[in-house]
């Protein structure tokens, strides 16, 4: 799984092998995180993060 910004940076690689099963709550927890970040700009999400947690204030 590849997601690209707008202006063309590469923001998530998510890369499992074909005999692997993929974590679905995992894609999407990170698309939102990246959705969450792109709107408030000054905010971080910690490691296993979902939505409705806190967030970490950027200095």
């Amino acid at each position: 799984m590849r997601h690209e910004s707008p202006d063309k940076r590469l923001r998530l690689s998510m890369t499992y092998p074909a005999s692997t099963g993929r974590n679905v709550d995992e894609i999407l927890r990170c698309i939102d995180s990246l959705q969450l970040v792109d709107r408030l700009k000054i905010v971080a999400t910690p490691a296993n993060w979902t939505p409705g947690e806190k967030v970490m204030i950027l200095p």
